[in-house]
């Protein structure tokens, strides 16, 4: 069934258009690879794309259970994407690292969705392109940068 855009509110038409990305970048990335990611593995290994960092930090700074976390960081460690170290100076914290293998998946994935900003560009415009990312990183309520 295709929704008809023009009836959608602010809201719904923000959420419409994330599902639609999301898709079309798991369709590419699916086309791509042989192994499959989930929107929350390609979230947590953004956490990690440029240095080891702590489960811990990473359970901070996304919107996913503890629990949930774990089992998608040893779904990635499994998949050759991650390593787990011991922190230094701690009995009980982890570590995450991205692999050359992991850097090389999420950069792919960098280059598909960079593609898609390009063809979203050529759609509606760079400078309508240029304006909608400037809106979204203004602050809309009380948040905290």
């Amino acid at each position: 069934m295709k929704i008809a855009l023009n009836d959608l509110d602010f809201i719904d038409l923000i959420s419409e258009r994330h599902t639609l990305l999301r898709e079309r970048i798991d369709a590419l990335w699916n086309v791509r690879s042989e192994i499959h990611m989930s929107n929350s593995e390609w979230y947590i290994l953004s956490r990690v794309y440029d240095q080891p960092v702590s489960i811990a930090d990473i359970s901070a700074t996304v919107t996913i259970s503890r629990q949930a976390i774990h089992k998608f960081i040893r779904q990635m460690e499994e998949k050759g994407l991650i390593t787990i170290f011991d922190v230094q100076g701690s009995k009980k914290l982890k570590g995450v690292k991205m692999t050359p293998y992991g850097q090389q998946c999420y950069d792919a994935y960098e280059a598909i969705k960079t593609g898609l900003c390009d063809e979203i560009g050529a759609a509606v415009g760079q400078d309508n392109l240029a304006l909608i990312i400037r809106l979204f990183q203004q602050p809309w309520f009380d948040e905290k940068r």
